[in-house]
């Protein structure tokens, strides 16, 4: 059906009309072009990171952060069991095991102590993701450093967050980012890797370029995993408002607190917690309920959409066992998102708040 308020929308300006314009009528319209070297430097500098590789989507950054790594056959990586399937996907690519790890019931994010129950002297890598922009906390980075195990972030959902007021994408050896059209950058699709590390950033350049040493020869397999000029013209006019898109989105998010904060405690209606010393990216909005389901579906009769939690990886028919990540499950069932777009306006925010409560009290 089409929603009147839609869970995203991507906000798209004038400038990024015109950024593209001017890419489609300098003949570069592929993966050449001023618009990548210019999205690229802007990004490193607002994530703080010294290098980034662009790509043409979040799963094709994923994948080269792995593999600029040497993750490879043999190798065990650490992967939280909520999160979406292109992070153990982009694992498997690689050859390697895909070890799953329960999440914290508070944060959402990858819990330390089912990192440390699953670690073997095979665990090469644990994927850091941020759940829906709430960094993963400060301790796991410690705990991996002292065990030698590297700390790749799964960014694509926290453009914006920070901890320690350093932002994701540069708190672990490297990062990947995705720049669909729901998130708070977006290229349509697109991707970056960010790393201070020189060797990481070389492997990854190279090998997304099909791995050419010079015009047609090749010294490795690689991938095309290239980002376009007309997308980079689209991020970097991003980039130059990126400030302005985090703000709106802050609105957002402190516009449903406030207007939600009255049920909180009633039928364990709760929101995320957010990390210690963190500054979330506030990327979707999203709600614990005991009666998510009713809540859903009395939003959805009013034209509201909404979307569910991730399901748990393990309940996939690639990753299908038996093991039990009881948080995952927990969450799953009873966390769903709501619209949380930056043009999104206060009034249709209150709307959707009202709704959910009465929802909410029904079955209180």
């Amino acid at each position: 059906m089409s929603y009147k308020i839609p869970i995203y929308r991507p906000w798209v300006t004038d400038q990024d009309k015109k950024f593209v314009k001017d890419a489609i009528e300098s003949g570069w319209i592929s993966s050449i072009g001023k618009y990548i070297d210019l999205f690229e430097d802007e990004f490193c500098k607002f994530i703080g990171s010294k290098y980034s590789v662009s790509t043409n989507n979040g799963t094709s950054a994923c994948h080269l952060a792995l593999l600029s790594n040497g993750i490879g056959y043999g190798d065990e990586v650490i992967v939280p069991s909520s999160t979406f399937i292109a992070c153990p996907n982009s694992v498997r690519y690689c050859g390697a095991e895909v070890v799953l790890a329960d999440v914290d019931l508070l944060t959402w994010n990858i819990s330390l102590e089912s990192i440390k129950e699953k670690t073997t002297n095979r665990t090469k890598a644990v994927f850091l993701v941020h759940m829906l922009g709430n960094p993963c906390c400060e301790e796991i980075y410690d705990w991996c450093d002292d065990k030698g195990i590297i700390c790749i972030e799964d960014a694509c959902e926290s453009i914006g967050a920070s901890l320690n007021n350093k932002k994701t994408g540069s708190l672990g050896k490297c990062a990947a980012f995705s720049f669909f059209g729901n998130k708070n950058l977006t290229t349509g699709e697109g991707g970056m890797i960010t790393t201070n590390d020189v060797n990481v950033f070389e492997r990854a350049k190279y090998l997304r370029g099909q791995a050419q040493d010079s015009t047609y020869i090749h010294g490795d397999i690689g991938f095309n995993y290239r980002m376009t000029n007309i997308q980079a013209a689209i991020g970097y006019s991003q980039m130059l408002r990126i400030e302005e898109i985090i703000c709106e989105k802050s609105r957002v998010f402190e516009t449903y607190r406030k207007n939600l904060k009255s049920i909180v405690g009633q039928n364990n209606f709760k929101f995320q917690k957010t990390t210690k010393n963190s500054q979330h990216a506030n990327w979707m909005f999203a709600v614990y309920s005991e009666t998510t389901s009713n809540i859903k579906q009395d939003l959805h009769n009013e034209g509201i959409d909404t979307r569910p939690m991730f399901y748990p990886v393990n309940s996939m028919k690639p990753y299908k066992s038996n093991e039990i990540f009881k948080n995952a499950e927990d969450l799953s069932k009873n966390v769903f998102m709501l619209p949380s777009y930056p043009e999104l306006q206060d009034k249709d925010i209150v709307k959707i708040c009202n709704i959910v409560k009465k929802s909410n009290a029904k079955n209180v």
